[in-house]
C-alpha cells in the first residue's frame, strides 16, 4: 500500500492554481486545510483520499476548492482579528495606565517613570509616551519592585 504525503496533495493543488490552499497545507494551518478539503470533497481526512478526489470530475472539484478557499480565508481573517484584539488588550499607553495596572493607583506614575528610567520594568517609549505590555509587566514584577 502506497501512502500519499501531504506534499503530494499540496503540489496537486498548486498545479490546479489553488496556491493559497497548496501552500497552507504545509504551514501551521495544514491540519485545518486537510479537514476543510475532506469535508468539501466528501472523503476521509487523509492525504491519499483527498488526492484521489482531486483527480476526478475537475469542474466540480474546482468549485468545491473555491468554497474551501473562501472558508479558509474567513478562518484566517478571524484568527488574525482575534490576535490583533488580544495584542491591543495587552498594551498600556502612558505612565498613569501602567501605574493603575501595577499599583492600582494612577498617582503612582512617578514611580513608573523611575522604574522605567532604571530599566527595572518592561516598558518602552513610543515617542514621548511610556508604554508597556501587561504580559511583559507581569513577568518583570518581583516583590522588591512593588
Amino acid at each position: 500500500m502506497h501512502i500519499v504525503e501531504v506534499s503530494a496533495v499540496a503540489r496537486r493543488l498548486i498545479g490546479m492554481g489553488r496556491l493559497v490552499l497548496g501552500t497552507a497545507l504545509e504551514g501551521p494551518f495544514g491540519e485545518v486545510v486537510i479537514e476543510l478539503l475532506a469535508q468539501a470533497l466528501g472523503v476521509e481526512a487523509k492525504p491519499e483520499a483527498i488526492l484521489a478526489a482531486l483527480m476526478r470530475n475537475h469542474i466540480e472539484v474546482v468549485q468545491k476548492l473555491k468554497e474551501v478557499e473562501t472558508t479558509y480565508a474567513a478562518l484566517v481573517t478571524a484568527a488574525n482579528a482575534q490576535a490583533s484584539q488580544d495584542e491591543s488588550d495587552d498594551l498600556l499607553w502612558g505612565a498613569a495606565a501602567i501605574a493603575v495596572f501595577l499599583f492600582g493607583d494612577p498617582d503612582k506614575r512617578r514611580k513608573v517613570y523611575h522604574l522605567h528610567q532604571q530599566g527595572r520594568i518592561g516598558t518602552f517609549n513610543v515617542g514621548p509616551q511610556i508604554c508597556g505590555r501587561k504580559s511583559i509587566l507581569r513577568k518583570c514584577l518581583s516583590p522588591k519592585v512593588a
